[in-house]
């Protein structure tokens, strides 16, 4: 784990961070049997923002192996297969909510709500070639998860630099004023214009994707804007992260 850091995922398949004995055992969420967690138990509002929270060393007992798909599903009315696989309705709905009241929390503080279309390979049956690119569908399945797993990491963040402890942190800085001369010219041609002077926030970025949300061009300019942006790094400063705001 020490030499890769992470795992590495490639189109059907994975080179795991740990032994692979341990990652698809002990270490992977099987339901019906007791894993080891470090449990994020957050209070959160109505409004989406976390009141409180502590970590604690816990047992995780999953009930039910479920898929984003049968999730979806479930949320559009056919509950017929997460039930089948021994979910939980409540349970599944409550979540939704609770990502609701995170990406209202989001939009509220301004964070950047870029929508782009994610793709999936699709290899030939032997693994050997790239037969196609083809779009993947992005539901509120996925969302939900994103949403949980955002707002753990920023508890962690946080009781991180509560406790002065070192670390790397996901960071993400503010436009350079070359790429921002650049993406002001592209919007110029479009009748468009980034709000913010020297210093757009991420609000002035979601400004310009609203204005042009529904149009045949909403994908050039949020392609212009996304080329504009810094690359998020790992880095033991913390300057923040100018996407999430």
């Amino acid at each position: 784990a020490q030499k890769r850091a992470t795992s590495v995922y490639f189109p059907q398949f994975v080179i795991p961070m740990l032994p692979e004995k341990l990652s698809n055992g002990l270490c992977s969420l099987n339901p019906g049997v007791d894993r080891c967690t470090m449990v994020c138990d957050m209070v959160v509002g109505a409004d989406g923002r976390v009141r409180a929270y502590q970590f604690y060393p816990a047992l995780i007992h999953s009930k039910a192996r479920l898929t984003y798909t049968c999730v979806q599903e479930a949320l559009n009315g056919n509950a017929a297969e997460l039930l089948e696989r021994g979910g939980s309705l409540e349970d599944i709905f409550c979540l939704h909510a609770l990502y609701k009241a995170f990406a209202a929390a989001r939009r509220e503080r301004g964070a950047i709500s870029f929508s782009s279309t994610e793709t999936r390979i699709v290899l030939s049956p032997d693994a050997r070639k790239v037969e196609k690119i083809v779009p993947a569908e992005h539901t509120d399945a996925h969302r939900l998860i994103e949403e949980c797993m955002l707002a753990a990491n920023t508890c962690a963040a946080d009781f991180l630099l509560r406790h002065k402890a070192t670390c790397l942190m996901r960071v993400h800085d503010k436009p350079s004023p070359d790429k921002l001369a650049g993406v002001r010219r592209t919007l110029s041609a479009y009748g468009l214009k980034l709000s913010g002077g020297d210093s757009p926030t991420a609000k002035d970025y979601d400004a310009v994707l609203e204005a042009v949300a529904g149009k045949p061009w909403a994908g050039a300019i949020q392609l212009a804007l996304l080329c504009s942006m810094q690359q998020a790094q790992y880095s033991p400063d913390n300057i923040g992260h100018y996407g999430l705001h």
